[in-house]
């Protein structure tokens, strides 16, 4: 093969590679434009197959409305998908932070956060919500859902000791003086304590 023909057998390959990058790189766009524009995924929530794929979209996208409708869709959303995906620890504990915003009865904020520390006892993720939802709620909670705070405020002060200590600022000094001994019964370590403020 003459180098002539090398040369043009190259640019040839050379261009179509090119033309197909190009190709892949317009569908990928009009993909993610079709995507925007998909604002209501509801009629898709009752589709076999596609129920927990649309479930999903609709609760990871984000929702500047913190109206009570939308707090209450969202807690029917969480349900709907934890009914098809109980063992999300994340999940249970979205569904009780929710919960907690509507002001709904302890018990049933108490039985997500438990749900969570049952399907993911050790989730990092999990427990750093897990501790800062139960500090918040501690007044209202159960000794159950109080000695489970601790384990995971014990296991995830040194990660995140900023928004701990926020939490915990805001917090009665009785509250704080409880959370501190109970943080001390768990042999939380004396320097973890004080990161967090108490």
């Amino acid at each position: 093969m003459p180098l002539g023909d090398a040369r043009t057998l190259t640019a040839i390959v050379a261009m179509a590679l090119g033309v197909l990058a190009v190709a892949g790189g317009v569908e990928a766009i009009r993909f993610e434009a079709a995507r925007a524009a998909a604002a209501d995924l509801g009629p898709w929530t009752t589709r076999a197959g596609l129920e927990i794929a649309a479930l999903e979209a609709e609760i990871r996208r984000p929702d500047a409305d913190a109206t009570m409708d939308a707090l209450n869709r969202r807690h029917d959303l969480l349900t709907a998908w934890l009914a098809a995906r109980p063992l999300s620890a994340q999940g249970w504990i979205a569904l009780a932070a929710v919960r907690q915003s509507l002001a709904r009865p302890p018990s049933g904020v108490e039985r997500a956060f438990m749900m969570s520390a049952l399907t993911g006892p050790a989730e990092g993720g999990a427990m750093a919500q897990r501790a800062l939802l139960g500090v918040l709620a501690w007044e209202t909670s159960a000794a159950a859902t109080q000695a489970r705070t601790l384990t995971d405020l014990c296991g995830l002060i040194v990660y995140d000791p900023s928004r701990l200590k926020l939490a915990l600022s805001a917090k009665p000094a009785a509250v704080r003086a409880a959370i501190r001994q109970g943080l001390v019964d768990h042999a939380c370590a004396p320097r973890m304590i004080s990161a967090i403020g108490l």
